[in-house]
């Protein structure tokens, strides 16, 4: 009976909530792992160098067209009145000169400066393994991301050393040989400001059997188009120092160890300011405002509070208190004048008075006769 009365009275004690709770410890322990994750992010960064070398490059694309024309020889109906156009085969008894072209185009974003030389050549190839180099284009110089190669092509001349080759070997060989048509084309120039050079040498050949040439298609290939307008690409490397940044963060690695820095030490210094009062200090309201710091959200403010006899404990500190407390799970009621701490359970009463607090003094807690 008297203990149920005495719970009736601490349900019914006045309490004050004016007094917000305050929780240091969780707020440090969170401060504690910022400033770990941004040393330990600082400390990734002083092991990357601040920049590192990169390669760029600015692609272009050289392509080209082959072709070749010429006048009939003698009126027929063989080629007509337009005589020889490209792709059409070359009977040469039937032809006049034979003029060749190429015409050289390159495309390079940001292209500026562009200049080279270019040339042409023929090379006969005989069954027998014999060849000889033609000259069809002198070297030339161009400016220009563009040029035209002209030139005649030589092919009696031609005909007469593949002709001349298979008498002097006594070659009964009918296998054809091949004229290859080279353009040869060398280019410079500055894109997006990186400077490059290249070579272009695409080739058209020309089966030759007797006097007659006839283009060759590739290997594999039904028609000549791919031969006729052959194409390249490439790209101008060349080398910048970038930034380096953080593999996991996208942020520069100077700035990581600037700002890991700067967090871990504002971190450390709101640490020390909220673990000011957790320190034991001396004066009379050093522990109280500990105790105030450590289990703020556990404590009850009461005003006053009437007790009837009981058994009353005395606990060596208030961690043993909280551990009480936190075992009945119960609050943890607070008396201001003088100062103590109370957790009531199944009829004891545990308290710890701080230190300052035990002088002979009226007590706010007493005993109801």
């Amino acid at each position: 009976m008297r203990h149920k009365q005495r719970d009736s009275q601490l349900a019914s004690a006045r309490v004050r909530t004016d007094e917000p709770a305050v929780s240091r410890v969780e707020t440090i322990t969170a401060l504690a792992v910022v400033a770990i994750v941004a040393l330990a992010l600082v400390a990734i960064a002083w092991s990357m160098p601040t920049s590192r070398s990169d390669e760029k490059s600015v692609p272009y694309r050289q392509s080209g067209t082959f072709g070749y024309h010429a006048a009939a020889d003698s009126a027929g109906t063989v080629y007509g009145d337009e005589g020889v156009r490209t792709g059409d085969p070359i009977l040469v008894p039937l032809v006049g000169p034979v003029t060749a072209t190429f015409d050289y185009r390159l495309d390079a974003a940001g292209a500026k400066r562009v200049h080279g030389t270019s040339q042409m050549v023929a090379t006969v190839q005989t069954a027998g393994g014999l060849s000889r180099d033609f000259p069809v284009a002198t070297s030339a110089r161009f400016s220009g991301s563009r040029t035209t190669i002209t030139g005649q092509l030589p092919l009696r001349a031609i005909l007469a050393f593949v002709g001349q080759a298979q008498h002097d070997a006594g070659a009964t060989d009918t296998s054809p040989s091949t004229l290859t048509l080279t353009p040869q084309v060398t280019v410079h120039g500055t894109a997006h400001g990186q400077r490059f050079g290249d070579h272009f040498g695409p080739q058209l050949t020309f089966d030759v059997d007797g006097s007659n040439l006839r283009v060759a298609p590739p290997d594999g290939a039904t028609d000549v188009q791919s031969e006729l307008a052959p194409t390249a690409t490439g790209k101008a490397t060349y080398r910048v120092v970038v930034t380096n940044r953080m593999p996991v963060l996208p942020l520069p690695v100077s700035v990581v160890r600037t700002a890991g820095l700067g967090v871990a030490v504002l971190c450390a210094l709101m640490a020390l300011w909220l673990a000011k009062p957790l320190l034991r200090t001396s004066g009379p309201r050093g522990e109280v405002t500990r105790i105030r710091a450590l289990y703020g959200s556990r404590i009850v403010e009461v005003g006053t509070l009437s007790l009837r006899d009981g058994p009353i404990a005395d606990v060596a500190g208030m961690d043993a208190l909280a551990e009480i407390a936190k075992r009945y799970e119960s609050m943890i009621l607070h008396v201001s004048a003088p100062e103590a701490y109370l957790v009531w359970d199944n009829g004891m009463l545990y308290r710890y008075r701080p230190v300052t607090t035990l002088h002979p003094v009226s007590e706010h807690v007493a005993r109801e006769a």
